[in-house]
């Protein structure tokens, strides 16, 4: 009688055990599921919190090349001006200079006709050979006349040698003007396409290098 009801005691011992580890293994597994759930939630959440780091970030780069773009606009708008500005110039010292041209041609025109005229005068109304006294008068007669000539064809050789220099320092001039808006127009190009989410350029873009493209533009 004892040992039949020993024998239930540790049946039920058993049972009781039995009963308690099944309700710790669900217990753990409850608890294993609720932390493979929390990492999930973790790992989502961190997840999300990446994509807003780069949402910022890209929006921060939008905004940069946004400014660099109004700056380069600004810039390109200055350029386009210095641009017509020297093109101006250039056009008005070409017509001063074919002015001045057209003005010592005509003045050496007349003075060799005077010249001409003169020589004929003297020869015309001289019906006696020339004698060494009216040679020197002849030489006086004309020497100013020469001299004058002269000093007219220095005055053309330097005008042209300094016009010359003058169109050629503003063709220069427009020139590099002309390569400088070109480039400027080239980079504001590549700054518009990388705010439409041109992933090839935005890399090339970085942002180290959009600094030190901003700060060689405003150096220049």
């Amino acid at each position: 009688m004892d040992f039949s009801i020993m024998v239930y005691a540790v049946i039920a011992l058993v049972g009781v055990a039995i009963g308690w580890l099944f309700a710790s293994y669900q217990h753990a597994q409850q608890k294993a599921e609720q932390l493979a759930e929390r990492e999930e939630m973790v790992a989502e959440l961190s997840a999300a919190k990446q994509q807003i780091t780069q949402s910022e970030h890209w929006r921060a780069e939008c905004e940069l090349l946004n400014n660099e773009v109004r700056s380069l606009q600004s810039i390109n708008t200055s350029l386009e001006a210095d641009l017509r500005e020297v093109t101006t110039r250039m056009e008005a010292a070409q017509q001063h200079a074919d002015d001045k041209i057209r003005q010592m041609i005509n003045s050496e025109q007349r003075l060799s006709e005077q010249f001409e005229n003169l020589a004929n005068r003297i020869f015309e109304h001289s019906n006696r050979r020339v004698d060494e006294q009216n040679r020197q008068s002849l030489n006086s007669l004309l020497s100013p006349l020469r001299e004058q000539l002269d000093g007219f064809r220095r005055q053309v050789q330097d005008s042209f040698g300094k016009e010359a220099q003058e169109r050629h320092t503003l063709t220069h001039e427009i020139r590099n003007l002309q390569q400088l808006n070109a480039q400027m127009a080239q980079e504001a190009i590549n700054l518009t396409r990388a705010l439409k989410g041109d992933n090839k350029t935005q890399g090339k873009l970085g942002r180290g290098s959009i600094d030190a493209g901003a700060g060689g533009f405003r150096s220049a």
